[in-house]
């Protein structure tokens, strides 16, 4: 048999190469992160088809069922912000985002609200603007602090500015705006709201600008909402939820999905799609499976594969240069064997094609197959031109002993 394998150790070599890089993809199809890029496709497709502005939706993530606390805004904020880029949103902390709760200003009708958390009063001056002390939000005047803790303290919007002063029958300039000091008239002045039908009192402590990334991406998301700093009536505060941005990125979503499975790691969580921009139906519970623990993969038989795959491919190495007609291999065979390695990204790439599953042609199995590619090539080329050196060398070797003898 190992006569055989001899005559034909070159055969099988580009078989079991050919076997290996197969491994690869097999292998990878069974990964976590397959199963994670998979669902984050998927949740692409919904921002980019199912969506108002076919640009984002959002994550909410409240308490455990063990009432285990979500992680503090202030922290989580920093954390995220400007991952991929400033102008980007990745995160905001809210209550009543999906518009569970009626809650409405007294007076005047502007839909049903939502709050943001802002967390310190305070403004950082820049240039002659005002931006928020935590949040990336422009304010229209300068922070001062309240000393009546008696009434909640609430941000409003320019829109929202302009609607109280209608309802008080303060005429608008020709650009449909107030002027600045109708609009700084209405700091400190008390705006009843009420939650779904009980009012309370809300101190105006600054009006913020619309036209941002940061406000303009939450509106998108969640509609009409106010900023409160600290304190909210009744038990309004504890319904407060961490909110995390899916966009048209795959990449983008996929990180936060590792995000959210690191920072929540019991998966206990109370994990919500925001459905206020969602168009149509979508299957939620795929769309969240990348939270629950039974939707891991099977990384061991991912792992196994590559076990195979990295042994087969040595095996291919030992056969070719190690057993039978050692080092002398054509540049034909050379460049069939490196041909060989390609087939198996080939034909998992058209069945990628035809069927648009990600788990043919996972970022796992193509790097891995890139790697497997790069590091074959590189020993191949090694023991090619060390065994024609050798080969050489033995030949010179025989030739001096031949020259001598005579």
């Amino acid at each position: 048999m190992f006569a055989r394998i001899k005559k034909n150790n070159k055969l099988i070599a580009l078989i079991t190469s050919l076997v290996g890089m197969f491994l690869f993809f097999i292998g990878g199809m069974f990964s976590s992160n397959t199963q994670l890029e998979k669902i984050s496709n998927y949740v692409t497709n919904v921002v980019v088809n199912q969506t108002r502005n076919k640009s984002l939706c959002a994550l909410t993530i409240g308490k455990s069922k063990d009432g285990e606390q979500i992680p503090n805004a202030d922290l989580e904020f920093h954390n995220t912000y400007g991952t991929f880029m400033q102008q980007r949103i990745a995160f905001a902390s809210t209550v009543n985002s999906d518009k569970e709760i009626d809650i409405k200003f007294d007076n005047i009708n502007t839909g049903n609200l939502s709050f943001l958390y802002g967390g310190a009063v305070g403004t950082i001056p820049y240039d002659g603007h005002y931006l928020h002390n935590t949040l990336p939000v422009e304010l229209m005047f300068v922070d001062e602090r309240m000393y009546d803790i008696s009434n909640y303290v609430v941000y409003i919007s320019q829109s929202q500015a302009d609607s109280i002063l209608d309802s008080n029958s303060v005429p608008r300039q020709e650009n449909g705006f107030h002027t600045s000091d109708e609009y700084k008239s209405l700091l400190k002045q008390i705006v009843p709201i009420s939650v779904d039908g009980v009012s309370s009192k809300f101190v105006i402590q600054n009006v913020y600008f619309e036209n941002n990334y940061y406000c303009g991406s939450l509106s998108e998301v969640m509609g009409d909402f106010l900023i409160f700093s600290y304190y909210l009536p009744g038990e309004l505060r504890s319904q407060q939820r961490n909110m995390y941005f899916m966009d048209e990125y795959v990449y983008h979503n996929r990180y936060f999905m590792n995000y959210i499975n690191n920072a929540y790691p019991s998966h206990n969580y109370s994990l919500k799609i925001n459905h206020y921009n969602i168009v149509g139906e979508i299957d939620e519970d795929y769309f969240l499976s990348f939270y629950a623990e039974e939707v891991r993969g099977q990384d061991w038989v991912n792992s196994l594969c590559v076990a195979i795959a990295i042994t087969l491919l040595a095996l291919s190495i030992f056969l070719i240069f190690f057993v039978g007609s050692k080092g002398n291999n054509t540049i034909g065979y050379t460049i069939l064997q490196l041909a060989v390695l390609f087939i198996p990204y080939l034909i998992f790439s058209l069945l990628f094609k035809i069927t648009g599953n990600v788990s043919y042609l996972s970022e796992t199995a193509c790097k891995a197959n890139l790697f497997a590619i790069l590091i074959f090539a590189a020993v191949f080329m090694f023991f090619s031109i060390y065994g024609g050196w050798l080969s050489r060398k033995r030949t010179a070797k025989v030739k001096d002993s031949y020259e001598i003898s005579i």
